[in-house]
């Protein structure tokens, strides 16, 4: 006499590429069950959080009820994006291939102190977080340009008057970020971009990044002390 019941043999599905959701149906289709590897890895062909490998493998002959353990695609590698701010045409090109993004199309812009030919900026900014393969264009400096308006440094500067500041001269103020900072009361202006010596068009947004609001704990108001122990005893 045979104890229990002998499990059937099942095909493993191809299932690389697809969704964890189409995944785990197309594995419960055939009676497998399935667990994840803790750690994914990066993928320029595999889409971020689908199956990027499975072990055993597609077509292997297994019993029903295995677990077939998969890798989770992180997508393509992230990278973070170096000032290229004075540097060479040819230099920036060089560092953007050695990133593995891609060259956008150059625009052109002008700035006070920043020579022909050289790096104003990035777009997106530095410090940008762009995936390998992402496009990146560079703003080359024409020099000086009259009938634009010089950009002004606003770093240091309390946000509203800064506001003020930009707003009074044409531009506009975009997106504010905040970050905690140590140094500087809430709402300083810490950075901002494209940065002071720039010349803009009248309407060009700047972004800003201000000092966060730090929210101080609240102190607990102390019990009041019993009075009882100090009071003088009465004599019968």
């Amino acid at each position: 006499i045979i104890a229990g019941q002998l499990k059937s043999k099942v095909i493993v599905p191809p299932i690389e590429g697809l969704s964890p959701e189409s995944a785990k149906v197309a594995l419960e289709a055939v009676q497998l069950e399935h667990a994840w590897r803790e750690n994914g890895k990066y993928s320029s062909l595999i889409e971020d959080g689908a199956v990027l490998t499975q072990m055993p493998s597609a077509g292997r002959e297994v019993k029903s009820g295995r677990k077939i353990y998969l890798t989770k695609s992180l997508g393509k590698r992230q990278v973070s994006l170096p000032e290229l701010r004075g540097k060479s045409k040819r230099q920036g090109q060089v560092t953007m291939q050695r990133l593995g993004v891609v060259e956008g199309a150059i625009q052109n812009g002008y700035h006070a102190s920043i020579p022909r030919g050289v790096i104003i900026r990035t777009i997106p900014q530095e410090g940008s977080l762009v995936r390998v393969g992402d496009t990146v264009s560079l703003v080359i400096s024409n020099g000086r340009q009259d009938g634009l308006f010089l950009l002004p440094r606003v770093e240091g500067e309390a946000l509203p008057e800064a506001k003020k500041y930009l707003e009074k001269i044409g531009f506009k103020l975009g997106a504010i970020q905040e970050r905690i900072s140590e140094q500087h009361t809430a709402n300083t202006v810490l950075s901002q971009y494209p940065k002071h010596g720039e010349y803009l068009a009248a309407g060009t947004e700047i972004l800003l990044t201000v000092a966060a609001s730090q929210v101080e704990p609240v102190s607990q108001p102390s019990a009041p002390q019993s009075t009882d122990s100090q009071s003088p005893s009465k004599e019968p």
